[in-house]
């Protein structure tokens, strides 16, 4: 099993549904393969927007399934700018 990157491009488009349930379904599974078994290689879902009070959108129980967990980044110039710090990020 390989390890699992989701990326929601205009994440604050997410934010803003009525009922959030995508992220909290994706949230959710991201916690739980966190505590299962040794087996699981994991799952990372990274949010795209460029709203800073994107945060300040979520249903109390979407912010309590990723443990504030949150990386903010300044504009990259290019592609393999934004892979490297993504990359950093995982990685630590």
């Amino acid at each position: 099993m390989r390890p699992v990157v989701v990326l929601l491009d205009a994440f604050d488009r997410f934010a803003n549904q009525p009922r959030q349930g995508l992220l909290y379904c994706l949230l959710d599974t991201v916690q739980s393969c966190r505590v299962g078994s040794e087996t699981q290689k994991g799952l990372a879902v990274i949010g795209l927007t460029a709203r800073v009070d994107v945060i300040n959108t979520l249903e109390k129980r979407v912010k309590s399934r990723f443990s504030h967990r949150v990386f903010r980044t300044a504009g990259v110039q290019n592609v393999e700018e934004w892979l490297d710090s993504v990359k950093n990020s995982l990685c630590t």
